[in-house]
């Protein structure tokens, strides 16, 4: 019987900008965990963890603070199948918004509902206050006059 276990989990909250994906990839190899992290497009960051069940576990509690200037007002963890994930890497903006977990694209239909059923919200153990900022879209920002027009 094997102990691997992979997670998934999106920290809500001031976490990008404060070397938030640095900090947990160095954590992880310490730790002996595979797997990736990302920042979203909405402000959030994303990581996949996968290892041992005691290293995913003590990547994930880092998660829940993060390093100096973070500050995380919510983290969900998805339990998912473990795929074999090898090192632990830093990955480029995912670019859509992730208002609800997104199945990777080559996962079969039972294995992600497996997955989402694994679905566990950890803030509210912690004391964390749970808020969410709404971010507009960048092409709403207001033009300034004079800058790229014929005027």
């Amino acid at each position: 019987m094997s102990d691997l276990i992979r997670t998934r989990v999106v920290v809500h909250g001031l976490v990008q900008g404060v070397f938030f994906r640095e900090s947990i990839r160095r954590v992880a190899e310490a730790a002996g965990v595979n797997g990736w992290v990302r920042n979203l497009i909405d402000g959030m960051v994303e990581a996949v963890l996968e290892g041992r069940t005691d290293a995913v576990h003590q990547v994930s509690v880092f998660c829940r603070v993060g390093p100096p200037g973070a500050e995380v007002t919510h983290l969900e963890v998805f339990d998912e199948v473990p795929r074999g994930e090898v090192g632990f890497r830093v990955r480029r903006r995912r670019q859509e918004i992730s208002e609800q977990p997104h199945p990777p694209a080559h996962s079969s239909g039972n294995a992600w509902r497996a997955g989402f059923a694994g679905r566990r919200t950890c803030a509210g153990s912690f004391g964390i206050e749970i808020s969410r900022r709404d971010h507009p879209p960048h092409s709403s920002r207001p033009s300034r006059p004079g800058i790229g027009s014929t005027q």
